[in-house]
């Protein structure tokens, strides 16, 4: 059996061309699942989207302020780190 959390709010976490961490790996994923004859053995789960309280056992408020507003202006948050409008609530979901 397979479990998979997938949800279209993952493609609005735009990392920009190249980008390993990308919404092209997901489609590469499922094609290599489809190619492997394991479509039946596949079962898609819709995550949900964690919660502030949730988040706030793992991570400080003021951490999730900041990745929150940067994700609103896109861009850079390190040298590995590339984040977009969308990128917020993709994290939410991974997360719930």
């Amino acid at each position: 059996m397979l479990l998979l959390g997938s949800d279209p709010v993952f493609a609005a976490h735009d990392t920009g061309r190249g980008h390993p961490e990308r919404a092209a790996r997901l489609d590469a994923v499922m094609a290599g699942i489809t190619r492997a004859g394991l479509d039946d053995a596949r079962t898609l789960l819709a995550p949900r989207a964690a919660t502030y309280e949730e988040l706030e056992r793992v991570h400080p408020r003021e951490h999730l302020d900041r990745v929150r507003a940067q994700c609103e202006h896109g861009g850079a948050i390190d040298a590995d780190t590339t984040v977009s409008p969308g990128s917020w609530a993709a994290a939410l979901h991974a997360a719930g």
